[in-house]
């Protein structure tokens, strides 16, 4: 075979898992090659069952902005009823997710994944502008940065909202030094958002990229609810040389 992309170990979501059974508890032995993630299952210790492909040209990846050690692809444009054409991931560290995210986003990109379906919006990441800085038509963007929130959805005084669950250390929204735990996100770059999927798909963009969010926070002086703006760059610290 070709060269390897990149491999390692990964859970796999089991979808149709018991109430009390961890979904995540299925190892596989997984490997980026040729822009196809090959996977195969584990039973103690031992590589199981038959070796799974997920070919990127035809799976998506998406990332999970409100769990960065998990990622999921899919296959088409929307997922299905039953699921049947998104598998998730996850990984038991972090940092691990996110070099398989790079992977898996140049594998995509190499193969022509920054092309978006007939009829569909191009995902986020693919609209921006590319790697080389010269923008030609289906180009693919660097892998994708946000600024280092995690939210929770919830409901406030107007109904349902999107609350900062917390801050990533040393991301952009830390160092910002502006945005609390609790505070709600009203707007990314002028438009409303109520759920993380619509978060993550207007927060992440391309490293080093300007983002605006608007947020309020429940200001106990005068007892009502203050809003304002903080300005960032995506994937980039507030202040340098610390």
């Amino acid at each position: 075979g070709g060269a390897v992309q990149y491999e390692g170990l990964l859970r796999k979501k089991k979808e149709e898992h018991g109430m009390f059974e961890d979904p995540y508890k299925m190892v596989c032995v997984c490997r980026l090659q040729e822009n196809v993630l090959r996977v195969r299952l584990t039973h103690n210790g031992e590589l199981v069952g038959i070796e799974e492909k997920y070919d990127l040209a035809e799976w998506h990846v998406m990332m999970r902005l409100d769990k960065p050690d998990r990622f999921s692809l899919m296959k088409g444009a929307v997922p299905a009823s039953d699921n049947s054409n998104v598998v998730s991931f996850r990984s038991d560290k972090k940092s691990e997710a996110a070099e398989w995210m790079e992977a898996l986003q140049a594998a995509e990109e190499e193969v022509g994944g920054g092309e978006a379906p007939p009829g569909k919006k191009a995902p986020s990441r693919a609209a921006a502008a590319p790697a080389k800085g010269v923008l030609k038509p289906g180009a693919a963007a660097p892998p994708a940065a946000g600024v280092g929130i995690v939210f929770k959805e919830g409901h406030s005084d107007e109904g349902p909202c999107l609350m900062v669950k917390s801050l990533a250390p040393g991301g952009a929204a830390e160092s910002s030094g502006q945005i609390d735990v609790g505070d709600v996100l009203c707007k990314v770059d002028g438009k409303d958002v109520k759920t993380t999927a619509r978060a993550s798909e207007l927060i992440l963009g391309p490293r080093g990229s300007p983002i605006t969010l608007t947020l309020r926070r429940f200001d106990h002086d005068e007892e009502q609810y203050q809003r304002f703006t903080v300005a960032m760059l995506r994937g980039i610290t507030a202040t340098l040389g610390k």
